[in-house]
C-alpha cells in the first residue's frame, strides 16, 4: 500500500485511550513494514489516502512526526513540558480511523528504519501500534538503541574512557527478543547515518556514522545485521565539508562525493570490499 499523506492536526490524553470499541478490531501488524507505491499510467504518483491530524503544517511546525508500518499510521507531537501525545489509525480502505489515542514522556526515535518486528521502538520502549500500549525491551538494552532491519534491533553503549563501544543485535522472535551477537568496536560513537535512506527495511546490512575520538573526524560504516561486523568506507565529510552520501546496492555500496565527478562502489563479494571508482554521468 502507499502512503501519500497530507498531514495537518491535535491529541491529548494521559492513559491509553481507545476509540470506536464498537469498530471491528484491526488485525495484527505485519512482519515487515516495507512499502509498495503504486503509480498511475501517466508515472504520477496515485493518493491512496489523506488523513488530517489537526496540527500545523510540518513545514512551520517540527514538533510531530508520522510514521506508517502496513496500514498502520502513527502521529506523535512532541510538547514544550517533555511530553507527547500520541495517536493511532488504521487504514480501512481509503479513511484512516482513529483507535487509540495516549501520552508518553519524552519521546523519540533512531535513525531512518523504526519498526522492529511490526512495533515501534522508541527510546527504550516498544509501542504496539494495534493498541497504543508500550513495553519494555530486554533488560540488557544498552542506552543508545536503533532498529537495524524488520527482525533485528541493535543497542550500543560507549566508553570514552575506553575509547570503545559495546554493541548487541536482538532478534525480534515473535515479541520475545532473544540476543544474536554482542560486539565491541574501537570507536567512541555508533549511531545510524542520518543523511541516508536505502528503503530496505529487510536489508541485511544498515548504514552508521561511527567516531574514534572527540577530536576525529566520523566515517561512514555498514553494520552488518547477521553478525555485527562492521566496515568503515569513507569519512563522512569530504575536504569542503559536504557530507558525502552511501547509497544502498543489491551487492554492495556505492559513495558519492558531492564535489568529485566519479563514484566509488564496494563490492559484497569481495572480501574485504574493494573500492572501484566510475564517473558519473553529466559530471
Amino acid at each position: 500500500c502507499v502512503a501519500a499523506l497530507v498531514m495537518v492536526g491535535r491529541v491529548a490524553v494521559n492513559t491509553t485511550s481507545h476509540v470506536a470499541p464498537s469498530a471491528s478490531p484491526p488485525p495484527p501488524p505485519p512482519a515487515s513494514c516495507a512499502m509498495e507505491g503504486h503509480q498511475t499510467e501517466d508515472s504520477s504518483w496515485k493518493e491512496a489516502w489523506r488523513l488530517d491530524t489537526g496540527l500545523s503544517a510540518w513545514e512551520n511546525d517540527f514538533t510531530w512526526d508520522t510514521y506508517t508500518c502496513g496500514n498502520y499510521v502513527v502521529v506523535i507531537h512532541r510538547k514544550n513540558n517533555d511530553t507527547a501525545d500520541l495517536t493511532g489509525y488504521y487504514i480501512e480502505g481509503s479513511k484512516p480511523r482513529k483507535i487509540w489515542t495516549t501520552s508518553l514522556g519524552y519521546t523519540s526515535t533512531t535513525g531512518y528504519r523504526h519498526w522492529w518486528g511490526g512495533h515501534l521502538l522508541l527510546n527504550n520502549q516498544v509501542l504496539d501500534p494495534v493498541t497504543g500500549k508500550t513495553s519494555k525491551p530486554p533488560q540488557d538494552f544498552q542506552s543508545s538503541s536503533f532498529v537495524a532491519n524488520d527482525d533485528t534491533a541493535v543497542s550500543c553503549s560507549s566508553s570514552l574512557s575506553d575509547e570503545s563501544s559495546t554493541c548487541t543485535g536482538w532478534d525480534w522472535n515473535d515479541g520475545e527478543p532473544t540476543q544474536r551477537w554482542q560486539q565491541t568496536y574501537e570507536f567512541t560513537s555508533i549511531h545510524p547515518l542520518w543523511h541516508h535512506a536505502d528503503g530496505t527495511p529487510a536489508s541485511d546490512s544498515i548504514a552508521v556514522s561511527v567516531q574514534g575520538t572527540a577530536e576525529s573526524s566520523s566515517r561512514i560504516g555498514v553494520l552488518s545485521t547477521s553478525d555485527g561486523s562492521l566496515l568503515t568506507l569513507s569519512p563522512e565529510k569530504n575536504d569542503q565539508g559536504h557530507s558525502v552520501q552511501l547509497l544502498s546496492a543489491r551487492d554492495g555500496w556505492v559513495i558519492i562525493d558531492p564535489d568529485s565527478p566519479t563514484a566509488s562502489t564496494f563490492s559484497k563479494i569481495e572480501a574485504p570490499p574493494l573500492a572501484r571508482s566510475s564517473r558519473i554521468p553529466g559530471n
